[in-house]
């Protein structure tokens, strides 16, 4: 598979946040104020921490990569998203997945956060990505 993938030399152009912000929300509509999304994306890139990778343009895996507070590499995915004409590809979620564990193995990151940031609550997509050896360790509450 043809992959773009962008490294510690290298920046994500605010073009590419722009489009893939565009494209899941015209998609999903989850984003309540996309202008904010935007510019946190925007500041995660001038602070060189923003990275992807998309695998033949299927969709999308931004990521960061720092320190938890236990002083661990982690990469905590920001947004992973795959084009409805390709969503129901197990194979192509595992090689998604697949690509984000070598790039954490790569930098001797420690862990994996998946969902983290805007939660998923398929429960089809959990239980997938728990037969890859994922767990839930997280726990959220809607304040309102």
């Amino acid at each position: 598979m043809r992959e773009r993938y962008f490294d510690d030399n290298e920046q994500i152009t605010k073009d590419v946040v722009t489009y893939w912000i565009d494209v899941v929300q015209a998609d999903l509509g989850k984003f309540t104020d996309i202008d904010l999304v935007r510019l946190n994306l925007f500041k995660l890139r001038d602070a060189d921490m923003l990275r992807y990778f998309s695998l033949e343009n299927t969709g999308i895996f931004a990521y960061i990569i720092s320190n938890d507070f236990l002083g661990h590499k982690c990469l905590s995915e920001l947004m992973f998203y795959i084009r409805p004409e390709d969503r129901g590809n197990i194979k192509l979620v595992r090689k998604y997945i697949h690509r984000a564990e070598t790039i954490a193995k790569d930098r001797n990151c420690k862990h994996i956060k998946i969902g983290a940031n805007i939660g998923y609550n398929d429960a089809g997509f959990i239980a997938l990505l728990k037969r890859f050896g994922y767990v839930d360790d997280t726990l959220s509450k809607a304040i309102n």
